[in-house]
This record gives C-alpha cells, structure tokens and sequence, in this order.
C-alpha cells in the first residue's frame, strides 16, 4: 500500500470496480497500491473461508475481469521479477498488399484461419516459433536441398492485446534463418523455425535478453504467455512436473480419466529428455509461446501437449515446452555462415556458447 499507516492497522481493503475492466485497471484507478505491483508480475491469490470452495480456482491474473472477482477476497503475489512484454501471432496472407493495417487488422478474424499460431521476437529481427507451425508453408527447393524456404506470405502481428487495439504486421522473408523438426541422438526432439522479419518491429523487447545459457530447471514455477484458441494475450501459471514424475502425472490422469485410457498409453513414449513438463490449459494456437521461470528468465518454448475431447471439452494428459538451450545451441550451428546475425549474437551470447558441435540428427514423423 501506499499509505503506510494503513498497511500496518488494515488487513484488507475493498476495492470497487466496473464489470467489463480488467482487474489491473480497477486497482491502478484505486490509486492506494504501490507501482510496484504493475511493474512485477503479480496475480491474485484467493483466500478461502471453507473445505467447499478449496476445489475452485485458486489464482487470477492481472487481465483477468473484475467482474469474476466479485465479493472475494485475494492477496497479491509477485511471481516474478519482471513482466513479459513481446508477443506475437503468425498469419498466412495471400500477398503483400493485402496484409491488413493497424487500423483494421480487427476487422480480420485472425481465428479463422488455422495457421494461426504464437511465436516471440527472439532478437532484432528474428522471430521464434515451432516448426509444426509452418511446416505446411515449408519446402525445399531442388537446387539448394538443404535450406528451407516459405512457399507462403506469412505475417507476423505485435502487440495483440484486446480487441480494438493497436497492432505492428510485419512480413517475414521466405529464406528461413534455421529450421529443425527432428529428433538427435541423445533422444532430443527438436521442433522450432526461427525467421526473420523484413524489418525489426519498434519498442519491442527482445525475449533473448531474459535467456541464460544453461540447462532448464526440473522444478518450481513457471509462466506461460500466448494466445490460446487465437484470442487476446494470456498467462498460464503451472508448476513443472520433473522427469521423476512425469509417469506418476501420467498415470494419475489415466486413473481419474478411465475412458480415455489409450491418451495417456501414448505419452510416456514420446517424453524427450528436453521437454519441460507441466499442465497448463493453453492448448490451440498457444504452439511457439515462450516459458519464463519465476524469476522471469525464458526458458523453454511451449510446443504441445496430449490432446483429446470428453464431450465439448478440451483436455489434455500433460503439455510440454522444449527447453532453450538446445534450440539456442542447434541454431548457433545453423547460422555460422551468416556472418550478420553471428554479430548480432555477440554480445547477447558469451563467445563460448557460439561455439557449439552440431548434432547428427535423423527424420521422425510429426506426432
């Protein structure tokens, strides 16, 4: 609180908003909670009176509306230290001249079309996101058979936050920079497309500034943002399930879930020791969002989980992200010859890490 004397006599306070704004919104308009709060990323813990409502959501975000809080009581939280800021979507255009404006890309129901998918500005221009995304797009032409090309316009879409707001469409080139849909010899699934932009979009943070080369954690909190079923930018706040866990969450799910046995048969096979497991409800168009850990460093991309219907609703065994070190160091590999982005690197990453052997690799079908 801002007023010191009342952090120390009053345990909670009641802050009045409208139905339609978003929690963030009211308490900023209620003008008694510090800065620090908007500047961290900070959710709502709700406080329960009784055993009954302990099964309910227990967690809000900042986005969330007020209207869902209504007559309930929260403490916040800061989850970490800073909050993610670039996000983007992937749409497939037909040509230059008809990729729509920043006034009118509303107008385009991004949902409607299926390659719609998240991805992140990894640095300057360049783009990240998973090679299942714009795999229908991608090709090899006769003449270079080991480079990979886009036989599609894709666009990518900024700052899609809510409805009505500003967006920054930028097209992609057709040469991808690095490309990998594959698994290695270390039992490593590698599936991830970096591109790059005709030009860098403006006031965008790079998400390569919040990476530290090193192994992905095997436990604690983390945070997922994209944006699910190609809606308005989300978080998922998840805890990782490590390695020595994922067959117990495997079978826990096929235990309470009896009539979808055969799902969660098809998971444990197809773990690769650099997927970072969790459950997350973000599960159509979220492929490409990037995972950050509580202390807001990106550490994984989030690629998919084990999918299927009960009745209208989505559910999932278990959902994964593949961890960064290995995309950042088979990327490295991939753009030695490109002596523009290697400079671009430095700096970024220490000369040590742009020194990475490349791993023999061999083909898997998309599972």
């Amino acid at each position: 609180m801002k007023n010191l004397e009342l952090a120390n006599t009053a345990d909670y306070v009641c802050v009045y908003a409208f139905k339609e704004e978003e929690v963030e919104t009211a308490l900023k308009r209620d003008g008694r909670f510090i800065d620090k709060i908007f500047q961290k990323l900070c959710v709502l813990s709700q406080e329960y009176k009784g055993e009954a409502e302990k099964n309910q959501r227990s967690r809000y975000e900042m986005s969330d509306l007020a209207e869902d809080l209504n007559q309930k009581t929260f403490h916040i939280i800061a989850i970490g230290d800073r909050r993610p800021e670039t996000q983007m979507k992937l749409t497939k255009t037909s040509s230059v001249p008809n990729l729509p404006s920043a006034a009118d890309s509303e107008k385009n129901d991004l949902c409607q079309h299926p390659t719609n998918r998240t991805g992140f500005l990894l640095f300057d221009r360049f783009i990240l996101t998973n090679a299942h995304v714009v795999e229908d797009f991608v090709y090899s032409p006769p003449e270079a058979p080991h480079t990979h090309k886009l036989s599609g316009t894709l666009a990518a879409v900024f700052n899609h936050e809510v409805v009505g707001s500003e967006t920054i469409n930028l097209q992609a080139k057709s040469d991808l920079i690095a490309y990998r849909y594959e698994k290695d010899e270390k039992l490593r699934c590698h599936d991830y497309a970096l591109l790059e932009l005709k030009a860098a979009p403006d006031n965008c943070t790079e998400l390569l500034t919040c990476y530290k080369h090193g192994p992905s954690p095997n436990s604690g909190g983390i945070y997922i943002v994209g944006h699910p079923d190609c809606g308005v930018k989300k978080m998922d706040l998840c805890f990782i399930i490590g390695i020595e866990n994922q067959l117990q969450s495997i079978n826990k799910h096929r235990s309470e879930n009896v009539s979808c046995p055969y799902v969660s048969w098809q998971c444990w096979p197809n773990l690769y020791k650099n997927q970072i497991t969790y459950n997350s409800c973000f599960f159509h168009g979220s492929s490409g969002s990037p995972v950050f850990d509580a202390h807001g460093n990106l550490i994984g991309m989030h690629t998919g989980g084990f999918h299927y219907k009960e009745g209208e609703r989505d559910r999932s065994v278990i959902e994964f992200s593949y961890s960064m070190q290995p995309i950042m160091e088979s990327i490295i590999t991939q753009v030695k010859t490109r002596s523009d982005i290697i400079q671009l690197l430095k700096g970024k990453i220490s000369d040590r890490d742009l020194s990475i052997p490349y791993f023999h690799v061999f083909k898997i079908e998309d599972f």
